[in-house]
């Protein structure tokens, strides 16, 4: 485990996208707090990042992608996507919906430049879970994940240490059925996405 360049931006960019390329897990600041990351569909991350977390997914993780036309094209067409994404991205909101594939999966595109400026560089998306272990609360500093990790912490190929994160609210989490929206977890934009879409 090294600690990235944070006095550099494009360094530690260049740094991250060497070790994701690696099939590493990264640790970066989040629009929320640190996250724990890796290139989507690599096999050898999330394996990684489940011994990390000390916890088996049984889902998909969320991934982070860098433009609203690359998250169009990955879900069905479906009117309330194309309304969250065109109103409410890049923000604070994770989109579960079906893929052209047939698959369900969550959908980020954060206000945030770091995470956009890696998914561009890397050209291709990357998953993203909350640093910590298993149970535990998200973490806002890295010091409060290495405490959680003990030991395990070291299987993070690089972090990005930022200092402590202001400890915001989670993000919004919906997610879109054929002909409806469901708000699965409250967050920042709940009640503007509510009143968007008259959700009592």
């Amino acid at each position: 485990m090294k600690f990235l360049a944070n006095d550099n931006f494009n360094k530690a960019l260049d740094q991250l996208v060497d070790l994701l390329n690696d099939s590493a897990v990264v640790c970066l600041p989040s629009d929320s707090c640190y996250g724990l990351s890796g290139v989507a569909y690599d096999q050898e991350a999330l394996a990684l990042v489940q011994k990390i977390k000390g916890h088996k997914f049984d889902k998909p993780l969320s991934i982070c992608m860098s433009e609203k036309q690359d998250v169009l094209e990955l879900f069905q067409k479906n009117p309330i996507v194309d309304i969250l994404v065109e109103e409410f991205l890049p923000g604070r909101l994770t989109i579960i919906a079906e893929t052209r594939s047939g698959e369900t999966l969550g959908v980020r595109l954060p206000d945030h430049n770091l995470m956009i400026a890696v998914v561009r560089s890397l050209g291709k998306p990357i998953f993203t879970t909350s640093a910590n272990a298993h149970g535990r609360p998200a973490c806002y500093s890295v010091e409060e994940l290495e405490m959680q990790l003990g030991a395990d912490f070291n299987l993070i190929s690089g972090v990005l240490d930022l200092g402590v994160l202001d400890d915001e609210s989670p993000s919004t989490i919906v997610k879109v059925h054929d002909k409806s929206l469901e708000i699965v977890r409250e967050g920042d934009l709940s009640e503007l996405i509510r009143h968007r879409f008259l959700i009592r």
